[in-house]
């Protein structure tokens, strides 16, 4: 039984499952938001991916901003049921977010490198290109997820405010 609006993950299998819906909707959502992309929407991507970068060292900022990126995907994709999955799974993404956030940030000093691939990838949805466009959010996924399994790992992944 699934609520209505997801908790946020707190447990590793919950973290996984999470990983795992992400790439399943996403995947479809880049590829048709390729396709079907207004020039406006790329504009307004390009704009999102300039707030992210004045944020690329505000591990409390950033994970809005990219919430706020892959919902403006969704819009783009042009559907409806897929737009209101990416809301419904919004709590626990930007959770799951701030989790890799913090990693990226100790471990690099800011998130240049997370701003760089959602670059690349609205050039991929610019140009135009669904398969690129999935190749270049896998990889965001990919590494956005080691760093969360990461700290589930050595059980330091416990969102704020509360504990495992």
């Amino acid at each position: 039984d699934l609520p209505v609006r997801p908790a946020a993950p707190v447990t590793r299998e919950e973290v996984q499952e999470l990983i795992e819906a992400r790439e399943l909707i996403g995947l479809q959502i880049v590829a048709m938001a390729a396709e079907r992309a207004s020039a406006a929407h790329v504009q307004r991507l390009r704009d999102v991916v300039a707030r992210m970068q004045e944020v690329a060292s505000d591990a409390d900022g950033y994970p809005d901003v990219e919430v706020e990126f892959h919902l403006l995907v969704a819009e783009a994709a042009h559907n409806r049921f897929l737009r209101q999955s990416m809301h419904q799974l919004s709590a626990p993404i930007r959770e799951d977010i701030e989790l890799a956030a913090d990693a990226g940030i100790r471990r690099f000093g800011s998130l240049q490198y997370s701003v760089d691939a959602h670059l690349e990838l609205v050039e991929a949805i610019e140009g135009g290109d669904p398969g690129e466009a999935q190749r270049v959010l896998l990889e965001i996924l990919h590494r956005h997820h080691e760093f969360v399994i990461a700290l589930y790992a050595i059980g330091t992944a416990a969102p704020r405010g509360t504990s495992e």
